[in-house]
């Protein structure tokens, strides 16, 4: 326990001295947070959940707990700067309007800090923050409620069609070795429709390297009210350096249809805990995601879908390359309660390994309790394939070229479902680039 001694201390200095706000509803969910971590204290590798992601060998005792309380000169991500869609900038988790550009005053929808709306709402945005899907609990998402002190809160009307992409982007500016721990609540109102953002990018001061010693644990949670459609979007690529664990709760009340693609481009460890309970009959829910695990990189991937209704749909697609001594995760658990009748779930996973030194460990699940069902799941790992590289390079094409085009190809399909265009270029460019400096690593096989 040499290792939660040192957060919870942290915890304790902070919340003595005040930083973390006086308001008496944030106390009592950070003694709930902070009551729960210490009973469960961080994953050890016995732990099924965790066994192939010994997190504790990324955590360190020196860790500092607070960011820059004056940020200065912002220096915000590219996307964002040149988007003329609506944006939401928060620096070190908290929310900044005068950096942000949001909807007009004409549409139902409320953009706001997290401990502004607790103030205001006490009751209601508390129950929001305590309510955790079944079997999404975990210590990271206890040690985020134990530091509660703001975030961003989003509340989108009922009958609300936005117009535009929501953006949201978190610049990070603090000590080398920052442990920063945001959080982010959407609520969605019944009958509301809207495309969201979550662009966690390597901006920070101008002209600085910025985000390569942070770990970040992120919550990010989402109530999908009846009736409602939202598209979600989450991009991490924070450097070679940069560590995270996330965790998605996504709520989903009747008729609702809540689609989303996690992309995952750098980092030294990613782990994202993503859970979906469609708790309503009708309910569409669709996971999709790719991962490039760079060179020493560790991605790990859980998602948990519980379908509690009957009369729902789920779909989900995840692909990976993995390149020299990395490792990747994916765990998939579809759950079939008993009263789920007529479920039709789907769920796949495919790898691509560039090395013999990389390693995938891919564990799809089904878990079903009701007899009326259409469930099937799926995984493969492998390499690229040497009759298509071989048919490329007889065409002129170079070995590098060719590798490439092929990786482009094998992650296309995932690229085509993010619906908006800026978006999407800008993921295809990144990926483009990331793995040509995967390629310019492996010309050393000879070919």
């Amino acid at each position: 326990m040499v290792m939660e001694k040192r957060f919870i201390a942290a915890q304790q200095v902070l919340h003595t001295n005040g930083r973390n706000g006086s308001a008496g509803i944030i106390e009592s969910l950070r003694a709930n947070g902070l009551a729960s971590f210490i009973s469960a204290g961080f994953p050890l590798p016995r732990e099924e959940q965790w066994k192939y992601t010994p997190v504790r060998k990324w955590l360190r005792d020196d860790f500092q707990f607070t960011g820059t309380s004056d940020p200065g000169d912002v220096q915000l991500p590219e996307l964002i700067s040149s988007t003329k869609d609506y944006t939401v900038v928060c620096v070190n988790g908290v929310f900044k309007p005068e950096l942000s550009r949001l909807p007009g005053s004409e549409l139902a929808i409320t953009v706001t800090s997290l401990q502004a709306a607790l103030h205001d709402e006490p009751d209601l945005i508390s129950g929001y923050l305590r309510r955790t899907n079944p079997g999404a609990e975990n210590p990271f998402l206890s040690l985020n409620m134990a530091f509660l002190s703001d975030g961003l809160y989003i509340h989108i009307l009922a009958d609300t069609i936005l117009d535009k992409p929501l953006y949201i982007t978190d610049i990070v500016m603090g000590p080398e070795l920052f442990f920063h721990q945001p959080r982010i609540l959407i609520v969605a109102e019944n009958r509301s429709q809207a495309t969201i953002i979550e662009l966690r990018d390597r901006a920070g001061h101008r002209g600085a390297a910025h985000n390569a010693g942070i770990f970040e644990n992120t919550v990010t949670q989402i109530h999908v009210s009846a009736s409602s459609n939202i598209d979600y979007y989450h991009v991490y690529d924070r450097g070679a350096g940069a560590r995270l664990v996330r965790t998605l709760n996504v709520y989903q009340e009747r008729d609702t249809t809540f689609s989303t693609n996690e992309v995952t481009l750098s980092g030294s460890l990613v782990r994202k805990n993503l859970n979906f309970l469609p708790d309503g009959e009708g309910c569409q829910t669709q996971l999709n995601g790719f991962y490039l695990a760079g060179s020493g990189m560790h991605v790990d991937i859980h998602t948990l879908v519980d379908h509690a209704e009957p009369h729902c749909n789920s779909k989900e697609l995840f692909k990976g390359i993995i390149d020299n001594n990395a490792t990747a995760v994916f765990n998939g658990r579809v759950l079939v309660r008993q009263d789920a009748q007529q479920t039709n779930a789907y769920q796949s996973n495919r790898n691509v390994l560039l090395s013999k030194s990389a390693h995938m460990y891919s564990k799809p699940e089904l878990e079903i309790y009701a007899d009326d069902v259409k469930c099937s799941h799926g995984a493969t790992t492998g390499q690229l394939d040497d009759e298509a590289l071989f048919y490329l390079r007889s065409r002129g094409i170079s070995f590098p070229t060719a590798r490439r085009m092929l990786l482009e190809a094998f992650v296309s399909d995932v690229c085509a479902l993010i619906r908006v265009e800026e978006l999407r270029l800008n993921v295809e460019e990144r990926v483009s680039t990331a793995l040509a400096g995967m390629h310019i690593k492996l010309l050393s096989d000879g070919r």
